[in-house]
């Protein structure tokens, strides 16, 4: 197991466990395997240095996990490596900002709702793309009027 896979899986035990406290919102089952399949696709065309098809699915993955921090800066993380492996300046700058800026998402995500924008650079911050069909019903999965401000006592 590498570094990397290490540092995500403390995320991603970090946020379900604050999320069974009730101090962030739990990501649907159904929605977490919809990001994973895309996740480990462009994982897979990364490795495999298919980069196109890299950006695509991990361009799937930020849509469908950008309302959780755990999901969110792993996609960004990704992106980042995407920039570093084509050597785009421009790429490393946005990502390295990007994946800083995905730890507030929970706090944010309210304001913009889901954007369907894939995240890579191209693509300004906050900019508003239709969802797919295929993505529609996915992020629908998730019932994110039913969160609420934690407790403070």
């Amino acid at each position: 197991m590498s570094w990397m896979d290490t540092i995500e899986e403390a995320l991603i035990a970090a946020n379900d466990a604050v999320a069974e406290r009730g101090w962030l919102m739990k990501l649907d089952p159904r929605l977490r395997a919809a990001f994973d399949t895309e996740y480990q696709a462009a994982l897979a065309a990364f490795d495999a240095d298919e980069i196109a098809l890299a950006v695509e699915h991990i361009g799937r993955a930020h849509i469908l996990g950008s309302h959780f921090c755990t999901t969110h800066v792993r996609a960004h993380w990704l992106m980042l490596r995407i920039g570093w492996r084509r050597r785009d300046a421009y790429e490393l700058w946005i990502q390295a900002l990007r994946v800083t800026g995905s730890l507030g998402t929970r706090l944010m995500a309210p304001f913009f709702g889901t954007t369907g924008n894939p995240g890579m650079a191209e693509y300004g911050a906050g900019a508003r793309f239709p969802l797919s069909a295929e993505l529609a019903p996915l992020i629908d999965l998730q019932e994110f009027t039913r969160w609420r401000l934690p407790s403070l006592r």
